[in-house]
């Protein structure tokens, strides 16, 4: 009820019309909506990580493997940066051949170590390894790395390792106060 209200526009110095509280309201539910879906789908995306690192190690202690040790760390780096720590996509179109399909781009976290993209991307490639891939279901939709900044805000108390060393030099000159206080690192 209350959203629904007339409040004052400060920009015309009016109380706001209906057309207007309309048009708000619909604005604010759309965001809301768009947030809570890019949420959700970082949710997925930390599962389907979550669960693709637990059948690599499964497997590579199973063959005793010698990168056995660089999948238990990719597994904690995965815990370490948590839902807020995967990157945003954004949805997207491309026309591949004569054929347009849905695609998600996803841009580059500033924030984050490069190599940390890199792991990222290992446990992604095997994520549509036929050995790894869950049955059933849709085939997954094309990621798209772009050289974009990512709108993934910084997850501050990670590890000093796990921030991108050019970034955090920028940061520090710039807002020094605030790498400690807020980053926690």
């Amino acid at each position: 009820w209350a959203k629904w209200q007339a409040r004052w526009n400060e920009e015309k110095g009016t109380i706001e019309t209906p057309e207007e509280v309309s048009l708000r309201v619909l604005n604010a539910d759309d965001k809301r909506k768009g947030s809570s879906r890019l949420r959700s789908r970082a949710l997925r995306k930390l599962d389907t990580r979550r669960r693709t690192v637990k059948k690599v190690i499964a497997l590579k202690t199973e063959a005793n493997a010698e990168d056995l040790e660089a999948w238990k760390y990719f597994g904690e780096l995965v815990e370490e940066l948590g839902v807020d720590g995967m990157s945003e996509d954004e949805e997207a179109v491309e026309k591949i051949g004569n054929v347009t399909i849905p695609v998600f781009k996803v841009g580059v976290c500033e924030w984050r170590a490069p190599e940390i993209t890199e792991y990222l991307g290992y446990i992604d490639k095997e994520t549509r390894n036929e050995a790894i891939r869950e049955k059933g279901g849709a085939n997954p939709t094309p990621h798209i790395r772009t050289q974009e900044p990512s709108k993934t805000q910084v997850v501050s108390g990670l590890p000093w390792a796990l921030y991108n060393p050019t970034w955090l030099a920028k940061m520090e000159v710039t807002r020094s106060d605030w790498v400690e206080r807020e980053l926690n690192i």
